[in-house]
């Protein structure tokens, strides 16, 4: 069937001979000059139904004769976060290094972008959470270490000693900033710097933290064989989930809330988010999964292991679809774009990777001077 690509004004700009079967992926590559057309910013579009890596011309209704629309939207931005005491900001379209942060003393467990793309968090082994600005710096809106870019200073309550706190993320309001330290978990204010509610009740070292989707509750991984569900409003735990013999590294929730996958050993586990039962695991690394994460429709599991690579796999039936190689090192955290048309892998061998999902192809590189603990992409 003869199908055509037309901008949003209504103006053709290529016409293939295509088949029905085909995804977005075969139809680029069938349109020479735009093969830009895979990446995350730009989005083919029949009415209300998108062609993606997973949908077919047949499925979004494509016929003899259709036009797609060619949608281009706003470039994102990854952020990284470095052993080597920096956090960075970097284009995805170029791979160039727009900006660097380096008032950390000690070296970044974790960075997150805040929901408008104007706020960066990180999280250090100094014992600190900062918020800056991802601007250039040139406006101070306000600092409490005098430098022009950080603009907040997040401390931790835990008495006696320096503890590393171990991840940041900013709520999907944008309003907190979620951290941990030790066994404990905290909510700080962005505007005031405050922390606000701490969730206890771990019996080991919380290693990650995140926020549900709709910002209601918080998900914590800890190495004390569990994950335990919050309910931001009032700090209680509302769901633990229990694998015994394994600590937990790393926990994601899907973002409509029924499911949460961690890891287990050498495997990621499926579990129920209301009753805590546990599904099906996902298994085929050598060594320890480090990171895990569903794709933003539910659809896939991401995983990353100490063994060097990062797997794809089917989330209803856990099959592995497809194996990410190019690292040298131990894989330390895993991200999807927010169309889930690229991901990103984070390693100890000083780089963090850019790869399109539907194909497994890396398209770009991203290096430090250290190894690489996060790299999350900006959520718009």
């Amino acid at each position: 069937m003869r199908v055509s690509l037309v901008t949003v004004s209504g103006r053709e700009i290529a016409a293939v001979d295509a088949d029905p079967s085909w995804t977005k992926h075969d139809l680029c590559s069938h349109l020479p000059g735009f093969e830009g057309a895979r990446g995350a910013c730009c989005h083919i579009v029949l009415e209300t139904r998108q062609l993606t890596g997973e949908t077919t011309l047949e499925q979004i209704g494509a016929e003899d004769g259709a036009s797609l629309t060619l949608v281009v939207a706003p470039s994102w931005r990854i952020a990284t976060a470095s052993f080597d005491n920096t956090a960075a900001l970097w284009s995805v379209d170029s791979g160039e290094r727009l900006l660097e942060f380096d008032k950390h003393v000690r070296c970044l467990y974790s960075v997150s972008i805040s929901p408008d793309g104007t706020r960066l968090a990180t999280a250090s082994e100094d014992g600190t959470a900062r918020v800056w600005c991802t601007e250039t710096g040139a406006a101070m809106l306000w600092s409490s270490e005098g430098d022009g870019e950080c603009l907040r200073t997040l401390r931790h309550t835990l008495p006696h000693r320096v503890r590393p706190i171990n991840d940041a993320c900013f709520s999907p309001d944008g309003a907190l900033v979620l951290g941990s330290a030790g066994n404990v978990s905290f909510l700080w204010s962005v505007s005031s710097g405050e922390c606000v509610h701490e969730l206890r009740g771990h019996a080991g070292v919380v290693k990650v933290a995140v926020f549900s989707a709709d910002g209601a509750f918080v998900l914590s991984a800890s190495v004390d064989n569990t994950a335990r569900l919050w309910a931001v409003a009032s700090g209680e735990c509302v769901c633990t989930f229990e694998d015994e013999g394994h600590p937990i590294k790393w926990a994601s929730m899907s973002n409509d809330g029924t499911l949460v996958v961690t890891t287990s050993g050498c495997n990621a586990q499926l579990w129920d988010a209301k009753s805590g039962a546990r599904s099906h695991a996902f298994a085929g690394h050598e060594k320890d999964v480090c990171a895990v994460e569903f794709s933003p429709d539910g659809s896939l599991v991401l995983t990353a292991a100490s063994d060097g690579t990062a797997k794809l796999w089917s989330a209803t039936t856990s099959k592995c679809l497809r194996t990410l190689t190019g690292h040298s090192k131990t894989i330390y955290s895993v991200a999807f774009s927010p169309d889930g048309a690229l991901a990103l892998t984070a390693s100890d061998d000083h780089t963090a990777r850019l790869w399109e999902v539907q194909s497994g192809d890396c398209l770009a590189v991203l290096q430090h001077r250290g190894g690489v603990k996060v790299a999350v992409f900006s959520p718009i």
